[in-house]
């Protein structure tokens, strides 16, 4: 296990710049400490500049490679791609695998995404996620327009970690209504441009998990 956990974090955690020296600040409560919503959401977009590089807090770019090549990106963020690496609908290479569950014994339906959704592809899934991303500490996420940040929030959700300190802060690439996306503002402070020099083979070795077979 200790072998693959090192190939993959030292794949995968990719802090985009050097980042100027840690402060400490104060977060802003969510309104629904439970909503992984971008739109309930206190740190947004907008304002993301102001709550960057806080002590103790973990920042996740969820978006492709090419994405982050073509689109460029924020400094101090970690690039983990989510449809690449930690889930997906289809790939069963992946962490897991999103389903839709209709109601039962009463329940509501889950849908894809939804805390509940995400099934084991492995037997180390979990552990993996749990050595990626730090427990009781802030995570701030963004992705194309704050789809996959919720999917993997929701997931975090379900694997125990704590909601009410998960950010969802927006869309990288796509403004969504009133919501501008950060690469899109006039000023956003710590955008890194585009690179057409980043060419990053990753090495995802998947054989030496434990694959679940679906009869489990």
């Amino acid at each position: 296990m200790k072998k693959y956990l090192l190939i993959l974090l030292s794949s995968l955690l990719l802090s985009c710049a050097k980042a100027p020296v840690e402060t400490i600040l104060t977060l802003p409560e969510k309104s629904d400490p439970h909503s992984t919503s971008m739109i309930d959401s206190p740190i947004q977009p907008h304002n993301l500049d102001s709550y960057m590089f806080i002590q103790d807090a973990y920042y996740v770019d969820t978006r492709s490679l090419s994405q982050i090549r073509d689109e460029g990106y924020v400094a101090g963020f970690h690039w983990i791609p989510f449809y690449e690496f930690i889930a997906s609908v289809t790939d069963s290479k992946a962490l897991y695998t999103m389903k839709q569950f209709p109601p039962k014994d009463g329940q509501e339906r889950i849908f894809l995404g939804d805390p509940g959704s995400f099934i084991h592809n492995y037997e180390e899934s979990d552990r993996i996620m749990e050595r990626i991303f730090p427990d009781n500490k802030p995570i701030f996420v963004i992705s194309t327009a704050g789809v996959e940040a919720t999917y993997l929030l929701n997931l975090l959700i379900q694997l125990g970690y704590d909601a009410s300190l998960l950010y969802n802060v927006g869309p990288f690439s796509n403004s969504v209504g009133s919501l501008t996306a950060y690469r899109l503002l006039s000023d956003k402070k710590y955008y890194q441009t585009p690179s057409f020099e980043i060419n990053y083979q990753i090495d995802m070795n998947w054989d030496t998990l434990t694959m679940i077979s679906e009869d489990n």
